[in-house]
């Protein structure tokens, strides 16, 4: 038997693979490949790029998303469950990384952290903290978002999102990871402290005017 692995990050170690960048989601890709079975968990896929506002969004991701459409899918019932509710913890999490945010670069850059000890205290699960990513760019005069999030003690996941301005892939690199321009995220394992001046190290390399 023959096994692939569909994969449409930027990766920096090449492997046997068939990678697909030009996909918004893997649900994109088979849509050409095979036959167009229709379960609204589909369109779920397509929402990857940000409900279409990212840059990675296509003639070919509004093509498929009209065909599922087509089929009479409950898409308002899909986006109301999956991407417009939250629970009350998570709302509660919200507010306490934001009221603990800090900022970098003349306020361009922002640094929001999710230690174990906050999750702890406000009895989050690991379905509220899903995407806290996307809360920092919807900051006024942020094109830098930084979500830190302790995976163990002193294990942090670091997921940027970022402007034109700098390339997350190239910042996370750096630290041994990678992702999308706009998307990327890279593991530190380091205190809390010294594990925020390293991204913020590597963020300063690749942006082209950095001020600390």
């Amino acid at each position: 038997s023959l096994s692939f692995l569909f994969y449409h990050h930027f990766i920096s170690k090449p492997i046997n693979r068939f990678d697909f960048n030009r996909c918004t989601g893997i649900f994109e890709l088979f849509t050409e490949i095979l036959d167009l079975r229709i379960y609204e968990i589909k369109i779920i896929n397509l929402i990857d790029t940000g409900c279409f506002a990212y840059a990675n969004t296509t003639a070919q991701t509004h093509a498929v998303a009209a065909a599922l459409l087509r089929t009479g899918i409950d898409y308002q019932t899909v986006n109301k469950v999956f991407f417009r509710t939250k629970s009350r913890r998570r709302m509660q999490l919200e507010a306490a990384i934001l009221n603990d945010c800090t900022f970098y670069d003349r306020d361009r850059v922002a640094v929001l952290s999710v230690p174990l000890s906050l999750m702890a205290r406000i009895g989050a699960s690991e379905t509220d903290a899903e995407d806290l990513s996307a809360l920092g760019p919807q900051i006024e005069g942020v094109d830098c978002a930084i979500t830190m999030r302790e995976l163990r003690p002193d294990v942090w996941k670091m997921s940027l999102r970022t402007g034109p301005r700098i390339n997350a892939t190239e910042a996370c690199r750096l630290l041994g990871g990678g992702g999308h321009a706009a998307a990327a995220g890279c593991t530190v394992e380091a205190p809390w402290a010294e594990a925020r001046e390293r991204i913020l190290a590597a963020v300063a390399q690749v942006a082209p005017d950095y001020q600390r």
